[in-house]
């Protein structure tokens, strides 16, 4: 049985997850203790330029911030989640796009999201999509709670941006695992620049015949462990998932398309991370 979410594919071992983990991290003291032992501190911050011919040549670079996955919980201490925001906020993006998994499975630990998530203002706007585990726990009172703050959810849903980033088309897609997705939906509009905001890679197979020219997703953690040279020794079961797991791909018949994959920020489960850093994104779009 599901948890108070609509979330679809709720599988029982889950619920047992939940369970242990309500009962034996009880007052988040995992989290606790691998931030005080420093296994839980930097953050890094990783770059990328995409340089687009369709790209309006009068239209300034546009410069986005991807925050994923924070994992608000039992493994997660919160002062990852403010230095995160903080760590983008010092950049100046543009618009900060928000990939979903805001909780791991409590929607309660929204505590540990609203307050610092809330001074971050940037000019055009955050913008964000659920994860799985929001789909599990408490969607609405996620949702409620970002929206009372500002933020728009793209759920199947786009728009485009204002001047002076004019032919720029965002939209959203609902999770693959957990939600409904409808890209037919999502891409009722197009422009002259298409980019996509997802919480898993194996949304790629919505949107493969679509055009569009970035995508942004996190949900696989890069493993959350993984070997040196960045491979991840366990990764989710969906399609994608392994073939996508973290980093830039050129994607499409003529590779013109990429799709970005963030580690994201926080845990799920363990409060620990090898060779899978926690990170946030910056990425910066314009004229070839």
């Amino acid at each position: 049985m599901a948890l108070a979410g609509r979330g679809r594919n709720y599988p029982r071992f889950r619920a047992s997850i939940n369970a242990f983990e309500n009962l034996i991290f009880r007052h988040a003291w995992p989290a606790k203790v691998a931030f005080r032992l420093g296994l839980q501190n930097k953050i890094k911050t990783v770059r990328y330029t995409v340089a687009l011919a369709s790209y309006p040549a009068q239209n300034p670079s546009l410069k986005i911030g991807f925050l994923s996955d924070f994992h608000a919980g039992h493994a997660t201490h919160p002062k990852m989640i403010q230095r995160s925001i903080e760590q983008i906020q010092n950049e100046n993006p543009d618009i900060v796009l928000l990939g979903g998994d805001f909780v791991d499975f409590d929607a309660a630990f929204m505590r540990d999201v609203i307050p610092p998530l809330e001074k971050l203002q940037p000019p055009l706007g955050l913008f964000a999509v659920p994860g799985n585990h929001d789909l599990w726990s408490d969607d609405v009172l996620i949702q409620r709670s970002l929206q009372e703050i500002g933020v728009k959810f793209l759920i199947n849903d786009g728009l485009f941006l204002p001047p002076p980033f004019d032919g720029i088309y965002l939209c959203g897609l609902d999770e693959w695992l957990a939600g409904e997705p409808d890209p037919a939906r999502a891409f009722a509009q197009n422009g002259k620049v298409n980019l996509v905001l997802m919480h898993n890679p194996a949304n790629y197979l919505d949107i493969k015949i679509r055009p569009f020219d970035v995508a942004f997703c996190g949900h696989t953690h890069a493993g959350q462990v993984a070997l040196p040279f960045q491979y991840p020794l366990i990764l989710p079961r969906q399609p994608c998932c392994r073939k996508y797991s973290y980093g830039r791909y050129q994607v499409g018949e003529d590779g013109r398309s990429s799709i970005i994959v963030s580690s994201g920020i926080g845990y799920h489960f363990l409060p620990l991370r090898f060779f899978a850093w926690p990170e946030v994104v910056l990425c910066t779009i314009g004229k070839q």
